[in-house]
């Protein structure tokens, strides 16, 4: 309930197919050459931050913005060198200081691809525009679910 009344005040109206189609309002979107924006539905943040291969991993060089309409909601615009940086492979995550708590990171919602980095132990969110092909798996990666018995 909470997270539709969420969706509702920022001009998705509930039904399965708008919150559905919410992948083209929230997450990385790519406006044009060198513009790019973000947008993510964070309740309980008092400072927000994208973070990743772009920025170098700073924490604090490109900061979210919460709504004016809707404090949960929070967005940025990436520009310039940055935004250069934002091309397909690119990691990125999202680094959180909640009003209640200590920071943590955490992988954005409305990523359509994850990788898991080996060194972190985490996830990072992969920027890969809806349409590209996977990459093929390596010839010592199982052939199929009779291979992982």
């Amino acid at each position: 309930k909470h997270f539709k009344e969420e969706m509702d005040l920022i001009g998705v109206k509930g039904s399965l197919m708008e919150i559905g189609n919410s992948y083209k309002l929230f997450g990385l979107q790519n406006q044009g050459p060198g513009q790019w924006t973000y947008q993510e539905w964070i309740p309980n943040a008092k400072a927000v931050f994208l973070a990743g291969d772009f920025n170098g991993w700073d924490t604090t060089a490109t900061p979210l913005i919460a709504s004016e309409k809707n404090p949960n909601i929070w967005s940025t615009k990436i520009t310039g060198t940055a935004a250069a940086g934002l091309k397909k492979g690119t990691k990125y995550k999202l680094f959180i200081q909640p009003e209640i708590g200590t920071d943590y990171w955490t992988v954005p919602a409305w990523s359509n691809r994850y990788t898991y980095t080996e060194d972190t132990r985490l996830l990072d969110a992969v920027i890969w525009p809806l349409g590209a092909k996977p990459k093929p798996l390596s010839k010592s990666a199982p052939a199929g679910p009779e291979a992982a018995r």
